[in-house]
């Protein structure tokens, strides 16, 4: 790895899933970088809009907890999440205080892992 990648950490996750952690010059700052396999070419083409709107609605809602929980909670800590589809991967990136990394995990793996893609949200 070149020098500048030197501290850049990479793990592999179960199910094909990576996490990236790299340190930036940014003070108290966290920011969390990942993905699991799951894009366009997982799909067939005429189905390739699926990846995208999955990603899209990951973050709407689980079986637990509404959309408007999840932002709440993510907002009354200053954190903040997206998810997003690539070609071969569907991707999230975080941002959180160095105190909340473990919270901001937490709700990467419930919206990834109970996602509840509500009517209404695919229907808007």
């Amino acid at each position: 790895m070149n020098a500048p990648f030197e501290h850049v950490k990479e793990y592999e996750l179960p199910k094909g899933g990576r996490l990236i952690i790299a340190p930036t010059t940014t003070k108290d700052v966290v920011i969390l970088q990942g993905s699991m396999l799951g894009g366009k070419r997982m799909v067939p083409s005429n189905r390739d809009v699926l990846p995208l709107l999955a990603a899209a609605l990951l973050d709407a809602g689980t079986a637990t907890k509404s959309k408007e929980q999840i932002r709440e909670r993510l907002a009354a800590r200053g954190m903040s999440l997206e998810f997003y589809s690539s070609v071969d991967r569907t991707n999230f990136s975080g941002r959180c205080f160095p105190e909340d990394v473990a919270t901001l995990l937490t709700v990467i793996a419930e919206c990834l892992k109970g996602a509840a893609f509500p009517e209404r949200e695919v229907k808007a």
